[in-house]
């Protein structure tokens, strides 16, 4: 069912943007990958710097690598773009945390 119709006027603010598909392998693993992506329509200025109006903000990257029984067996996480630069990545390694999960 739709949503109803709107009684307000607006604008749009904010498109956060999430794929998800699913890759059978050869190997008899499976890959799940995701990536998200944040823009907003109006340039907009951050403490790490700024971003021209429909720019991403962020496009972020993940690759969960699991076995039949839906343990975690690999992992790969990567920022393409983040509004700090020098740190929005700096947590993508910790994602191989998830490993044995």
């Amino acid at each position: 069912m739709p949503l109803s119709p709107l009684r307000v006027e607006r604008k749009l603010a904010h498109t956060r943007t999430i794929t998800i598909r699913g890759h059978e392998r050869r190997d008899g693993l499976f890959d799940i990958e995701g990536q998200l992506v944040d823009v907003r329509p109006e340039a907009v200025q951050f403490a790490g710097g700024g971003r021209r109006a429909g720019e991403p903000i962020h496009v972020m990257w993940l690759r969960l690598t699991v076995d039949a029984g839906a343990l975690i067996v690999d992992v790969e996480a990567v920022t393409d773009a983040g509004p700090f630069d020098a740190v929005c990545g700096t947590i993508a390694p910790a994602y191989r945390g998830l490993i044995g999960d």
